[in-house]
């Protein structure tokens, strides 16, 4: 872990406490049968995990460095709950070599792969929860609607972070970020600007919209 994670992790970190602490007692639980909603109590059983949908390194890219900063975060404060891993989101033609925590990956050019991706996080009964990176580009299809192929199939919570929110969309880019908020359980947004620009913008109910603080 790095020796000085910036207040930007540190407020990151605010937001996605209060996502892991929904989940406690959530349906997932109950799913497995769990008799307590304790967390504390699972820490003799195998833990579940919480999946990270994103790019991460070696691929050099922003997002990729904010999420391997956040899971480390994450980690020292629940890594006797949870286990953290990573679905990490391959470009055309790119093999890297990943560290242990990467589980999945997919190829982003590929759109069966995000419906066989959901087939397998469906299957996997460890995974309790889904943080998904978003940023424009980073998914294949018509403004990144391949996403939607597996989002629209996954039966775990999610919870989907907003890099960036464009101004002024058009009819199609609107309907894409608009299913992507329907199929996440919570949104997280950088600023209180984006936060205006889905609402204003996309017609986004507020009470989804979490924003990290600056």
């Amino acid at each position: 872990m790095r020796a000085n994670i910036f207040p930007v992790y540190n407020s990151s970190l605010v937001v996605y406490n209060e996502a892991i602490g929904n989940l406690n007692g959530s349906s997932f639980f109950k799913m497995q049968k769990v008799e307590t909603t304790t967390l504390v109590q699972l820490k003799n059983k195998e833990l579940p995990e919480i999946l990270f949908i994103t790019t991460y390194p070696p691929r050099e890219c922003g997002i990729a460095t904010y999420t391997q900063d956040l899971r480390n975060a994450i980690q020292e404060k629940f890594g006797n709950s949870f286990a953290l891993k990573v679905c990490a989101l391959n470009a055309k033609e790119s093999d890297y070599k990943y560290s242990d925590e990467v589980k999945y990956t997919i190829q982003t050019d590929d759109e069966e792969q995000f419906v066989q991706m959901a087939n397998r996080i469906n299957s996997d009964k460890n995974i309790a929860m889904i943080f998904l990176q978003h940023e424009f580009g980073l998914f294949g299809g018509e403004n990144g609607d391949y996403l939607l192929k597996l989002m629209a199939h996954l039966k775990r919570p999610i919870t989907t972070t907003f890099h960036t929110v464009l101004p002024n969309p058009n009819p199609k880019l609107k309907k894409v970020v608009r299913k992507i908020v329907d199929c996440s359980d919570s949104v997280i947004v950088m600023t209180n600007i984006s936060a205006a620009l889905l609402k204003n913008d996309y017609g986004i109910s507020n009470h989804k919209i979490a924003v990290i603080a600056q």
